[in-house]
Order: C-alpha cells, then sequence, then structure tokens
C-alpha cells in the first residue's frame, strides 16, 4: 500500500511538472459543485459527450476549406 501511495504521489508531481495549469487549479480539485468535482461527474457520459463532439466537428470540418481566410475586419487601422 506504501508504494503505491508513492507511486501516485510521484504520477502526480510529473503531470504536475508536464501541466503547468495544475498547479493554478489545484485548489480547486475535489470541491463539491466546482469543474474537478469528480464525485458529481459520470465519467462515461462525458466521454459519449466528447465523442459526439468530435463527430459533428469531424463533419463540420470536412466541408470547409481550410485555405481559405476571413478578410480583415479592419485592414487600414488608423494610428493613434
Amino acid at each position: 500500500m506504501e508504494r503505491d501511495i508513492r507511486d501516485g504521489a510521484e504520477h502526480c508531481r510529473r503531470l504536475a511538472a508536464e501541466y503547468p495549469w495544475v498547479a493554478s487549479e489545484r485548489q480547486f480539485f475535489g470541491r463539491p459543485g466546482g469543474d474537478y468535482d469528480w464525485a458529481a461527474r459520470d465519467p462515461e457520459a462525458a466521454f459519449a459527450d466528447l465523442e459526439k463532439a468530435e463527430a459533428t466537428l469531424g463533419r463540420l470540418g470536412s466541408g470547409l476549406n481550410k485555405r481559405a481566410r476571413y478578410p480583415d475586419p479592419n485592414p487600414n487601422p488608423r494610428p493613434d
């Protein structure tokens, strides 16, 4: 059990080093009603929502010309 605790702590340290946002958001992890309330979230439902969103994005993205650019809304800005 002590080994599991050490492995878990090491994994958390690696994640915090790899993802800078973890340090600033850590205080919110596990708080009831928050974005990181793991008990209130259903991982299977969240994964299903993600798959649905990715499928929709794939359908929408296939009809777009990715080389086309939107025109600049302010092509000649006045200097201040």
